[in-house]
This record gives C-alpha cells, structure tokens and sequence, in this order.
C-alpha cells in the first residue's frame, strides 16, 4: 500500500485561445481517470483571467503601461516587436498584449513575475481564491497540479500560480508540461531561477509520464527522487535528464477526452475532437509538429469517433465537429463522411488538409453531402520548386483543380499561404500572384510570414539547409523563433519578416482582388465562424 495516495488537479493558466479549447488538458484528465488515479479538478483560468482584464475598466494599468513604453524604447523592440503591441491598450486586445509583453523577454518575465504591482494574474488568483483552492488538497492525498502549456504566453500565470500555491501547501508538486515545451525543453530548465517552485517538467504528450509520475508519487508518499521515465525533476540546483519513456498511447485506447463546458468559448457550437494522432505526411520542413509524433501516425478507429461523438451529444448541444487533426486525409475524410451518412449524424464538420489529386469530386461531394463545410488547406506556395524544397511538393493544375472541386461542392474552402520561405525569390512571389489571379473558389486567404522555429526540421538541421541561426538578442531566449540568415539564394526574406511591413505588402497586392483576407486571423477558425453563424 502506498503511504499516500496521489491525487492530480488539473489546470489551463492564461493567456491563450478562447475560440475553442486546447485538447491537452481534456486528453490527460480522462487518460489518468482510465488508470485508476483520482482527478480532484479542473480549472480552465484562461477564460476567467481573459474575463477579469476585459471586464474591468478600474484595472489600474499605469505601472504595467510604464514597463510597456520603457521596453518600447529598447532598440531590440522598437525594430522587432512594435507591432505586436500597437493595440497593446485597446481593451479587448489587452490580456494578449499583456502577455506578448511580458512573456518571451526574460529580462521582463522574472521582474514581472516578483513584482506584485504589475503582476496582473497574481491579482485574479488572490482576488478568486484560485491559489488557495489548488493547494487545498484532499485529506491524506498528495496533490500534483498539472498546468499544460502551449505558448510562452502562459508562461507568467504558469509559473505565478506555481508560486502562490507552493507558498500556501509545499507539499503540493507542481508538474508544467505541453508539446511545446519539447522545443523549448533545453533553454527552460537553463533558467533555475524562474522555475524555482516547479517540481516536474513533462515536455510532449503527458498521458503515460503524469501516470508513471503518480505512480512514483504515491510509492514515495511524496516527491519522489529523479531521475524518472520522460520527466525532468527539479532537485534544487538542476534539474535531471528524463529517463527513456516510451510515450506513444495508441489512439484506439486513448479515452474520450474530459471536455470543459463548451459554452465557456468563443464558438459555443463547436465540439473540438482529434480523430488521429501525427501527420500522415510528415515531411514539412517549417513544421514544428514532427518533434511531438514520437510515434508513427495512427486512426482511431471510425467506430470509436462515431462513439465519442454521440456520447458528447449528450453532453453539448454542438452543431459543428471541428476536426483538428494535423492534416486529414482523403481516405479519412470519405470514412467519416460516409458513417456520418449512415448513421445519420446531423453535424456539419470541417478539416484542414493537404491539397491531394485524391480528393476527387465524388469525394468532395460525398463529404459535402455528409455535412462537411470547411477545409482549411495548407497551399504555402504556388512554386514547384519552393514546395519541393520546403518538404511539401504540389503541383499548380492540382491545386487549380482540388480548390475548384471543393469550392463547386459547397465547401467553404480555405487557403494558408507562406512567403519569405528559405530559398524564396521574387520570381517566385510572381508566380504566387499570377496562382491567385487563376484560381476560382477558395473564400478566405490566410497569409503569413515564414517563422523559423525550433523543433522543426530547418531549425535542427539548419547547416544542412544553407541556414544560418541568428543567436537571440538578450533577454529573448524564451521565444520558441529565431531569425536566420538565408544562404540560398532567397531574395524575398529581408523585405518581408517585419509584420507591419508584410501586412502591407499583402494589402497593396490585395487591391483589385476581390479575396477575402486577414493577416492575424486564424483561417480554420474563420470558416467555423462562417458556418456557426448561417
């Protein structure tokens, strides 16, 4: 018997998404349920941190608007960073701005995270009681909370509610984890100073490390001693290599996920679900997602979706099904579209894909038959030779073809573009403009500029690629994104990597194309607000 069970508490720190809600935390809760250990609770404190800014026009902000000005003139953000902050205090944009504010700059993050004036998550726990509610834990158990994090901008309320909840229970063990840490594993555990009061580190899928660290929990009766499979442990002065820990849970056995109230988000009617795991493709050498699949891609099984999905209608009033898995394929759209067919499943859903010559009229129609109202497909460029060299290869008539096929179905049909790639020439730009003024039927266009991002293919492989990384500037190395210098013979790259400057070379190229377009705008999330609303 151990002498003391483990229980786990489970939250989302601010600031991230409110359109719909990460999986991760939803996936873990149900997975160590299905294990036999007891979830104590869940706490979605984004969405409350979001409302707590927004809603309260009394928020004295003049310290925090004294920091901001103060980093505005830094040369390092007057010429990099400015734009993100231009709406900084426009109300409804203010908890993101915050939070770009603070986060990846290290120089800010540990000021800010000591400073209770300017500390704005410090306030909403207080004020709420969401310190003290975590630390409380269940008579004779020893809590883990177990915070998911997807973005350095989740990094001030992480590790500020570590902080406050240590201070009221050190008995209580802090475990931060998320696939994105994977890529930032190496420069996190670097700085001991601002993780002093988180006790595990669980880089990529958590569902097998968070039960073997309970496990290991409870045979201690307390924190156990590293090091341990999958996960780094903090034992003051460091923290340990993991373990080898084979992570992979096939997906036909991974629960259906413990979804938080639907009606908490942005897109109410929308029911997030990942029938797969991986990329089918896999070979996109800007994608940082090939780090995460440890394993090699895998289905569940269609029964399974089908069964996921009517055990949620009992749940959530939805009408939308959004598919967020890395990319669907044509075969698994046709699977879906005809067991939605045939079990008459009366949802619309939507994709992203890959463009594929396989997805035929017949298919496309079927899907649309089947309820299927948005793909979102990742076209990047129009150029043979760029798609080819990026790890994406597609061919022009292809593309002319499938996006019209989709679009003649009754598809609400999406393109993701990409400029200032490795290797990009001007030429090749041309090309992207005459691909455009050819094509007929896709309705929103989502460009963005190349980010060289660590965990992807180029980043690790950057001397191979002709790539030169360009070092972070002080006080940056919690950014997941590095410039590079191109060794290839790129032309486009220099013109483009300022945002404001990208933006407005989209628009003046814009004008005289009737394109529905927007920079920062998700183009997934804008067709499943299209098809929400009709």
């Amino acid at each position: 018997m151990p002498q003391k069970p483990a229980e786990l508490f489970l939250a989302v720190p601010p600031v991230w998404e409110l359109s719909f809600q990460n999986l991760g935390i939803p996936t873990v809760s149900a997975y160590v349920r299905q294990c036999g250990f007891r979830v104590a609770g869940r706490a979605e404190l984004n969405i409350g941190f979001q409302h707590y800014m927004v809603g309260r026009p009394e928020l004295d902000l003049a310290l925090v608007e004294d920091e901001y000005q103060r980093l505005r003139a830094t040369p390092y953000y007057r010429e990099t960073y400015e734009h993100r902050f231009d709406s900084f205090f426009s109300r409804m944009q203010l908890p993101f701005g915050y939070s770009e504010l603070v986060s990846c700059n290290y120089e800010t993050l540990l000021p800010f995270l000591q400073d209770e004036r300017v500390n704005i998550p410090l306030r909403f726990y207080r004020e709420r009681g969401i310190a003290d509610e975590l630390a409380d834990a269940s008579p004779g158990y020893t809590r883990v909370v177990g915070m998911g994090i997807d973005g350095e901008n989740q990094l001030l309320g992480a590790l500020t509610l570590a902080i406050e909840i240590k201070k009221r229970n050190p008995e209580v063990l802090i475990a931060l984890g998320s696939n994105w840490m994977s890529a930032m594993i190496h420069i996190l555990v670097e700085e001991h100073d601002l993780l002093a009061a988180v006790d595990f580190l669980v880089p990529g899928k958590g569902e097998v490390p968070l039960r073997i660290l309970l496990e290991k929990v409870q045979e201690a009766g307390g924190k156990p001693e590293g090091p341990l499979p999958g996960i780094r442990v903090n034992q003051g002065d460091r923290f340990t290599e993991p373990l080898d820990c084979d992570t992979h849970v096939a997906t036909a056995e991974l629960p259906r996920p413990d979804l938080f109230d639907l009606r908490m988000y942005g897109r109410p009617n929308v029911l997030p679900y990942e029938s797969e795991r991986g990329c089918y493709w896999g070979k996109c050498k800007f994608c940082h997602h090939i780090m995460h699949y440890t394993h090699a891609y895998n289905s569940k099984p269609i029964d399974k979706v089908i069964g996921d999905l009517r055990a949620y209608e009992a749940e959530f009033p939805f009408r939308v099904v959004a598919f967020v898995d890395a990319a669907m394929p044509p075969r698994r759209a046709r699977e879906i579209a005809e067991r939605f067919l045939e079990e008459n499943i009366d949802k619309r859903w939507a994709a992203f894909c890959r463009i594929e010559k396989s997805f035929t009229p017949e298919i496309l129609e079927l899907c649309a038959r089947s309820g299927l109202d948005v793909i979102s497909y990742g076209v990047e460029t129009a150029s043979l030779r760029l798609s080819t060299f990026i790890g994406k290869p597609m061919q022009k008539e292809v593309a002319y073809r499938v996006m019209k096929d989709t679009a003649d179905a009754g598809i609400y049909t999406t393109a993701g573009l990409m400029n200032g790639l490795p290797s990009e020439t001007q030429e090749e730009l041309d090309e992207l403009w005459e691909f455009l003024d050819r094509i007929k039927g896709f309705s929103y266009l989502h460009p963005h500029v190349f980010k060289f991002e660590r965990g992807s293919e180029y980043f690790e492989n950057a001397e191979m690629y002709n790539l030169e990384i360009i070092p972070a500037p002080p006080g940056m190395r919690l950014s997941p994104y590095r410039d590079f210098i191109d060794h290839n013979g790129g032309t486009t790259r220099p013109l483009l990597v300022d945002h404001s400057v990208n933006k407005r070379w989209w628009k003046s190229n814009m004008e005289g194309r009737s394109l529905d377009w927007k920079m920062q705008s998700g183009n997934f999330c804008k067709g499943v607000q299209v098809i929400v609303d009709k």
